[in-house]
């Protein structure tokens, strides 16, 4: 199983999320160009956290000041694996992004409606925007359970 993480990227200087879009060129590995947040596999010996923030940064030139653990996720099977992921909300001081060109072809900062409302989302959108706020807000106090609980 192959263990990701997916973080939401929070401005507070804004009040604005980021959202990247994919390029073409990258369509066998990545999907369709759309608009997402950004993702990636957590790396042997590398904490979910660690994962985070070196994505973050692989793919925006942005440093986290804080992530938090959503304690929300998913599983899914994708090009013939089976991914484990979990998400994150990192907390960025800056608004300037410096896109690596390869994974990251354009970029917006949006308010959470209009964050919601453009990304490529599978699940309910309307829990999506309320996990949001939650985590804006520190409500995330709901305990964590093993995503292998489920299914």
């Amino acid at each position: 199983m192959n263990k990701k993480i997916l973080s939401f990227i929070y401005c507070k200087k804004n009040k604005k999320f980021l959202i990247l879009k994919t390029g073409k060129s990258n369509e066998k590995v990545h999907g369709k160009s759309k608009w997402y947040t950004v993702t990636g596999s957590v790396e042997e010996k590398e904490s979910c956290e660690g994962a985070v923030r070196r994505e973050l940064f692989e793919e925006t030139g942005l440093k986290a000041r804080e992530v938090r653990n959503l304690k929300w996720g998913c599983r899914y099977e994708w090009q013939g694996k089976i991914h484990e992921e979990l998400y994150f909300i990192s907390f960025v001081d800056s608004e300037l992004v410096r896109p690596d060109n390869l994974e990251v072809i354009n970029f917006r900062w949006l308010t959470i409606d209009e964050f919601v409302e453009l990304i490529e989302w599978l699940g309910d959108k309307n829990e999506l925007k309320s996990m949001l706020r939650s985590g804006l807000n520190k409500r995330t106090n709901s305990h964590s359970v093993k995503i292998d609980n489920y299914g």
